[in-house]
């Protein structure tokens, strides 16, 4: 639904006059007697169906506003606009799976434009721009970078923003840096179903120059800015599973793949030896000598790059970014960034301890 069609619905009172169809009734009555007979049964006709008209919209209304899916049945409006950020690969997006919003909120003399959101299981994206700049790239330039991007400066949203539904629902940030969009909990209950109405409430944004490299503090500026915007979740889809496979005496069972978006979520059941040396050096005992902890983090930190260390090998060759990832104990989750279609490598352990290859159809 479009911006301009949600804007007049958020603005219209809904509370209708308890007895306008007893008043609508008896106008056409009125006007009924001073026709024929004949004139009398058109004429009644028509306020009749003005009047049922308008009841059936009042009553679409509130439905239309808290259920989007519903809405966009009633009008079906198209989407204008698009987006483009330096941040958006990194995120695992592209313009193609955005839908563009356009909401604007000034306060302490500055701008914030809500341009894109997307939703899917995972999360819930916001793409923000302030005082007309797009967020810069974060990433360290890689080795093969012919313009390295410059380091990041400029305003973002610090993390005292608040993003609630039509339900009243809240979202939690869960950015992995500064410099993403924002990017909080995935939606809930109905919203999750039938589509969000957000309302992202921001008061403070902050002014940030990684290029300085005497440290100067970052000033924080209070404000008041609301933006809302309409989104739908992404079912995302399923992969086949690879058949299980081991690394020694430690078995390895992919029992999760799903893309949302250009994001490869993965989850890996682990079992057998490396659980088990990992689980008999810890806890760490914090009473221990300094030589004590260090020998025990250099032991785990052995097992983990041995098998649990996890990379994913693209179709042309090239190592898929990892942009979030946990392991440990009996489990390995990781989130990688894909380039496109084709057969990917999931690559678990090293050389010299062996490895775990699962072949993945994306």
């Amino acid at each position: 639904m479009s911006e301009s069609l949600e804007t007049r619905l958020r603005s219209l009172r809904l509370d209708a006059p308890v007895d306008l169809s007893q008043r609508a009734l008896a106008q056409a009555s009125l006007a009924s007697r001073v026709r024929s007979r004949h004139v009398r049964r058109h004429s009644l006709r028509l306020p009749l169906a003005l009047v049922a008209m308008f009841l059936i919209v009042a009553a679409n209304l509130p439905a239309a506003y808290l259920f989007p899916r519903y809405a966009l049945a009633l009008a079906d409006a198209p989407v204008i606009g698009g987006a483009t950020t330096p941040v958006l690969r990194a995120a695992g997006l592209t313009n193609s799976e955005l839908t563009p919003v356009d909401s604007t909120a000034v306060s302490s003399g500055h701008t914030l434009h809500l341009s894109a959101v997307y939703a899917d299981r995972f999360r819930t994206v916001l793409i923000v721009e302030i005082d007309g700049q797009p967020l810069q790239s974060d990433r360290k330039p890689l080795p093969t970078d012919l313009n390295p991007p410059p380091p990041p400066k400029g305003f973002a949203v610090e993390k005292e923003f608040r993003l609630t539904d039509q339900f009243g629902s809240a979202y939690q940030d869960q950015r992995l840096s500064t410099f993403s969009p924002i990017e909080a909990q995935p939606l809930t209950g109905l919203a999750a179903s039938t589509g969000a109405r957000l309302t992202l409430h921001v008061s403070a944004i902050g002014y940030y120059d990684f290029s300085d490299k005497l440290g100067s503090p970052n000033p924080v500026i209070s404000g008041d800015w609301t933006l809302r915007a309409t989104v739908f979740q992404v079912p995302g889809r399923f992969l086949t599973l690879p058949a299980p496979g081991s690394i020694g005496n430690t078995n390895y069972s992919v029992n999760y793949l799903s893309v949302s978006a250009s994001l490869l979520h993965v989850h890996v059941a682990v079992s057998g030896e490396a659980p088990k040396m990992l689980r008999a050096l810890f806890p760490i005992d914090p009473n221990a000598d300094a030589a004590t902890q260090r020998i025990r983090g250099d032991q785990m930190g052995k097992i983990l790059l041995a098998y649990y260390d996890i990379h994913l090998v693209a179709p042309d060759g090239t190592e898929a970014q990892q942009r979030s990832g946990s392991s440990g104990d009996d489990q390995i989750d990781a989130e990688f960034v894909l380039s496109g279609p084709g057969v990917y490598h999931l690559v678990i352990g090293n050389v010299a301890t062996g490895v775990y290859d699962a072949p993945i159809s994306v």
